[in-house]
């Protein structure tokens, strides 16, 4: 076969393995952005998950509030002493307080969705710059091995020949 046809196949498959490389620099970057706003909306989720179930905390304190009202006024007892009022403020003090939790462990798991997303698409990122240099060493190798068959900076020509340097040792 003529040493063209070799020269192609190699410049060939080394484009091959170049473009190879570059696919999957795209893909990794891709897949990164992907996860990145995956994460982002399972944050947002998480905050109006949280928003929700604070919200239903404030509207069982309400409840419960009223129905301590209306147990003490049908008892006979006085709202205006301090004994009730004391009652009614501790269990709306709960009721905010329980609130106020559902929306701290909400953020927490909005923040690690987040936190992972990032980490994901830094992953991503890290990936596509690996393939990227990838693509480089592989067409330099093909440049190299090219160069090698043409016998560049050898002073001979062919393929793979070579200068043999005698040391006196």
């Amino acid at each position: 076969m003529p040493a063209g046809f070799f020269i192609f196949m190699m410049l060939a498959g080394m484009a091959a393995q170049a473009y190879s490389s570059y696919q999957q620099a795209e893909y990794s970057r891709k897949v990164g952005k992907y996860n990145k706003a995956v994460g982002e909306q399972e944050a947002a989720l998480a905050r109006k998950e949280a928003e929700i179930m604070a919200s239903k905390k404030r509207q069982e304190g309400k409840r419960v509030l009223a129905r301590q009202r209306a147990l003490y006024a049908k008892s006979g007892v006085s709202l205006s002493s301090k004994s009730p009022l004391l009652v009614m403020e501790e269990s709306l003090a709960e009721s905010e307080h329980d609130a106020l939790l559902e929306t701290y462990f909400g953020e927490s798991k909005a923040r690690g969705y987040e936190s992972r997303g990032s980490m994901l698409e830094a992953e991503g990122e890290a990936a596509y710059t690996r393939s990227m240099w990838d693509v480089g060493g592989s067409l330099l190798k093909g440049v190299a091995t090219y160069g090698d068959y043409k016998g560049w900076g050898t002073g001979e020509s062919g393929p793979l020949k070579t200068k043999r340097v005698k040391y006196g040792w």
